[in-house]
């Protein structure tokens, strides 16, 4: 069996918390190394966490060979491996019943999982992962950059476009009606048309 397997290194923040937000997740295939980054004018450090596995999960290119993922977050790390299982067992809500927190992210996240074998692993944050210290580097470069590429200053990795983008994606998220807006615009619409005949 071949050991061979895509290695995503990836981290996410605010500052402050919330606050401007910015995620990268660094793709490594043998020596070859890219970056996919993301800017959110206003975030949660949890929020970017996520967006960052989502982007680098989402701008892999095949779905046949194995994933590790390196997180520094055991939020995320928890949650991909652990709890989301029990999540959505219970309609996307706390095993205490309460709405869960980020939902439409970790939604995201378990649709894009389903593609993938992945293995979660979580290192110790500012503890001298070189990888993961250069995507913390990469994440300040991305936030003092606002975003915008021709301003990033951390440059040895390049730069690659994910087709996932967290403000495109929460834009969309918001104009969706959550299950029981869209629930209760059923049940109101099927009582307008009355009893068929």
């Amino acid at each position: 069996m071949s050991t061979y397997h895509t290695i995503i290194h990836t981290d996410g923040g605010a500052a402050p918390n919330p606050g401007e937000g910015a995620y990268v997740a660094i793709l490594q295939n043998g020596e070859k190394a890219a970056a996919v980054r993301g800017y959110a004018p206003h975030a949660t450090n949890q929020q970017m966490e996520l967006a960052a596995a989502i982007a680098g999960l989402s701008a892999l290119k095949s779905t046949r060979i194995p994933v590790h993922v390196y997180t520094d977050s055991q939020y995320l790390q928890g949650g991909a491996s652990m709890w989301i299982r029990g999540w959505r067992k219970n309609s996307w809500k706390t095993a205490a019943g309460a709405p869960l927190a980020n939902v439409e992210l970790w939604q995201e996240l378990d649709r894009i999982m389903a593609k993938y074998v992945i293995t979660w692993i979580k290192v110790d944050g500012h503890a001298g992962v070189e990888m993961n210290v250069k995507a913390d580097h990469l994440v300040q470069d991305t936030r003092d950059a606002r975003g915008i590429a021709s301003r990033f200053q951390v440059v040895d990795i390049p730069t690659i476009e994910s087709p996932w983008n967290f403000e495109q994606f929460m834009h969309q998220a918001a104009a969706q009606p959550r299950p029981e807006v869209q629930y209760l615009r059923d049940r109101f619409s099927g009582l307008m048309k009355g009893p068929q005949g």
